[in-house]
């Protein structure tokens, strides 16, 4: 039964929520091998809804490509999110990403660090019993890695930015 408002509105509440994203596709030069590509993005969220609406918490984000070629990347983020979560199930939220690294594995063992940026969310959630809610996101992030190493140097000359766009499923529980 779904219930005709969103369950924050108007009380405070504890919620924690897993958002999911994932792509499979193939990519073939020329001349050259097709190579599958599968991307997994993870993201945890926990934090409190005030009785207007203020939504204040933390995402931790976990991201995992490979590919039939033998390259895994990962790439991991952590950052407090402010968020604004209207009573017909739309919601906003922003988050201040830190220390993300960006791992990939081949033949060698490539990270960037000191990973810094931003997350912002916009979606719409809808109630599904009084404590879980469903719904869908459109996630945009943009991170700059400030330092390389490749297993043997550490170089902060060379950076790497990484800007995203994609959507999500959102699950979200309510305590």
């Amino acid at each position: 039964m779904f219930m005709s408002t969103a369950a924050w509105a108007k009380s405070n509440m504890w919620v924690t929520s897993l958002n999911i994203f994932y792509n499979t596709f193939e990519s073939t030069p020329s001349p050259g091998a097709t190579t599958k590509h599968n991307q997994t993005y993870l993201g945890l969220q926990a934090g409190y809804i005030f009785s207007n609406n203020v939504y204040v918490g933390a995402v931790y984000n976990m991201d995992t490509i490979e590919t039939s070629s033998a390259i895994k990347a990962k790439i991991n983020s952590l950052g407090p999110t402010v968020g604004y979560y209207f009573e017909n199930g739309w919601f906003v939220e922003g988050s201040y990403l830190l220390n993300a690294t960006y791992q990939q594995y081949s033949s060698n063992s490539d990270e960037w660090n000191q990973g810094t940026g931003t997350q912002f969310d916009i979606g719409y959630i809808m109630p599904v019993g009084s404590a879980f809610h469903v719904g869908f996101q459109m996630t945009s992030r943009a991170i700059d890695f400030k330092n390389y190493n490749d297993g043997t140097t550490n170089n902060s000359n060379i950076s790497y930015r990484l800007n995203e766009v994609y959507p999500m499923i959102k699950l979200m529980f309510i305590f």
